[in-house]
């Protein structure tokens, strides 16, 4: 298992809760949300193999409903920490805790979204990943899919 790096969230993506968990079994679905940012030409750009593998994905928004009048929204900062992950039952678990601190000082930068993208191999040894969220409720179990032909 690897993370990819050196992707965005497209600008016009809107996330509907505050902590996502994704997969991503094609280019088709990856693009939907992410992007590649510009890179200097003498950069190689990373590349996704969506044949051997499959991307799961921890979304983390910059903001969220305000629990007193939902039709406005709170800025958020928040930290997301990913814990090493491990095999256990033929389950990769992927432990995680986010930390979210409502409406920033004021005067500093918009806090950003966050994510953090896993590529795991289609060939792989389990046949189910457990994004688990040990600070909270929000966890996610699933099915590995099947390699392509």
């Amino acid at each position: 298992m690897d993370t990819i790096k050196g992707y965005e969230f497209k600008p016009d993506v809107n996330l509907t809760l505050l902590l996502d968990i994704e997969e991503f079994n094609s280019k088709e679905e990856f693009d939907k949300y992410f992007m590649r940012p510009p890179i200097p030409t003498d950069s190689v750009p990373p590349a996704l193999n969506f044949k051997d593998n499959w991307l799961v994905g921890i979304l983390v928004d910059n903001r969220t409903p305000n629990i007193n009048d939902l039709n406005r929204w709170d800025d958020v900062d928040a930290k997301l920490f990913v814990d090493s992950s491990f095999t256990k039952n033929c389950q990769l678990i992927i432990p995680f805790f986010l930390l979210a601190n409502q409406s920033p000082v004021f005067g500093t930068p918009a806090p950003k979204r966050k994510f953090v993208l896993f590529s795991i191999p289609r060939s792989a040894q389990f046949n189910e990943v457990y994004v688990k969220n040990t600070g909270g409720s929000l966890s996610r179990s699933i099915r590995v899919p099947a390699a392509e032909e």
